[in-house]
């Protein structure tokens, strides 16, 4: 990874926001606030202000990831995922925290240099175009993480790398929530 692909990952870490995914994930799983912070060794009273949206030391960041992640877990998750696989449309769904890949159509596989089976659970962040990065930047400002159902639509310039090219044009990303309190982005051309 390039010292710019790596700004850019700790850069998306640091701007992510939390509190909401944290929340929804803790609830929906029926973890108690004292069962979370022994888990992590703090205190309730921390959780809560991490979920109240304090950023907690980047220590913490990579744990509270793995746990709210994006991951096609049920039946309902990974027919999402299978519709996603088979769409003739250039589609692919990633997660809404760390960028994952979680699925890919046979369209937009064809504008990727390497299988999709290769960046399966690969970040594609390292990937944005300048585009994207702002995009990225502007949505924690828009209620992007507060609402389970937001989409966006913004025009992207062509980047081509070794792994993946991405096409010049628009593009439309809307958050998908899944079972596991997670959330997915579907993207697509528009």
């Amino acid at each position: 990874m390039t010292d710019h692909s790596k700004s850019r990952e700790r850069h998306a870490v640091s701007k992510l926001n939390l509190s909401g995914a944290l929340k929804r994930w803790r609830v929906l799983n029926a973890i108690k606030q004292d069962a979370l912070a022994e888990h992590f060794g703090v205190s309730q009273v921390t959780i809560s202000r991490w979920e109240r949206g304090a950023v907690p030391d980047q220590k913490y960041i990579p744990a509270i990831q793995r746990l709210i992640e994006a991951r096609p877990s049920n039946q309902s998750d990974r027919a999402l995922a299978r519709l996603v696989e088979t769409s003739n449309e250039p589609f692919f769904l990633i997660c809404d925290v760390t960028h994952k890949l979680l699925a890919a159509s046979p369209q937009r596989a064809l504008e990727w240099h390497q299988p999709v089976d290769d960046l399966l659970g690969v970040s594609l962040w390292r990937f944005a175009t300048e585009e994207i990065d702002r995009v990225e930047q502007e949505i924690h400002g828009t209620g992007w993480f507060e609402d389970p159902h937001s989409e966006r639509t913004f025009c992207t310039s062509k980047a081509d790398y070794d792994e993946i090219c991405i096409t010049a044009g628009y593009r439309k990303v809307i958050r998908v929530p899944l079972s596991n309190g997670g959330f997915a982005r579907l993207v697509n051309d528009h």
